[in-house]
């Protein structure tokens, strides 16, 4: 009987033992389940993550390439409206510079024949008179206006427009009345030659006359030296001529040595 106890209760130990074991093994199996489970789904959000970051690695170098595009489109837009603004902004500057220089060539021109009608009325005794016409002058509008509409086409070489800037009168006695003397003789010329004239009209005419001849122009007219002497004491007094030819003989006539 005592074996039969040892025996059964070894039967029992090794009943319980091997269903320990059994239980051993179900649990690694269901660990090593998990485990796997586990690691499937551990490299598949792994992997889900490294593709995800990829396309995102992908989108974002496509992006900074569309950037940088851009920005060089941007960059040579730019740079070519930089180089444009430069050219308008040096066009502007010489613009300003050629106004600022025709403003003061106008000032320069106005203060010379200021002075010079001013000098020109008082050794003239007023025979002749320059003086500029202001704005709102009907003879200064008619002026403008006639040499505006009557400029040729191109004959300015820049420009096409005509800009009056100042208009002078000129009232010169002597030389008006050799014109009328002039045209009174024509006319009892026509008459002894029995020609009839309709009408006869006088016409303005447009010339250029050069800077250093302007003020010569305005007392004698286009003449020559010997008309123009001849003219002088019409203009001058005889005192003043005198005086003038006295001094210009005794400064062209050759100085005298002293003798011992």
């Amino acid at each position: 009987t005592a074996n039969n106890y040892l025996r059964r209760k070894m039967d029992r130990v090794l009943v319980l033992r091997s269903s320990v074991e059994a239980q051993r093994r179900s649990e690694r199996k269901a660990r090593e389940e998990r485990g796997f489970v586990v690691r499937t789904i551990a490299q598949r959000v792994v992997g889900d993550y490294a593709a995800a970051c990829e396309a995102k690695a992908v989108e974002e170098r496509q992006r900074r390439g569309v950037v940088d595009a851009v920005s060089a489109q941007l960059v040579l837009r730019y740079g070519a409206l930089c180089l444009l603004e430069r050219a308008a902004v040096a066009g502007s500057e010489l613009h300003a510079d050629d106004q600022r220089r025709e403003g003061l060539e106008c000032v320069e021109s106005r203060r010379r024949l200021l002075l010079f009608g001013a000098h020109l009325e008082r050794e003239t005794r007023g025979a002749a008179t320059v003086r500029r016409l202001p704005d709102d002058d009907p003879q200064r509008v008619r002026c403008a206006r006639a040499a505006r509409e009557n400029v040729k086409r191109q004959f300015f070489r820049t420009s096409s427009h005509l800009n009056v800037v100042d208009v002078y009168k000129i009232d010169n006695a002597p030389l008006l009345e050799k014109f009328h003397a002039a045209t009174t003789t024509a006319a009892a010329a026509a008459k002894r030659r029995h020609v009839t004239q309709k009408k006869t009209n006088i016409k303005g005419l447009f010339c250029a006359v050069p800077s250093e001849s302007l003020e010569r122009v305005c007392v004698y007219g286009f003449r020559g030296d010997a008309d123009a002497d001849d003219l002088a004491p019409a203009f001058f007094s005889t005192h003043w001529l005198l005086a003038e030819e006295s001094s210009s003989s005794s400064s062209s006539s050759p100085p005298q040595e002293n003798g011992a």
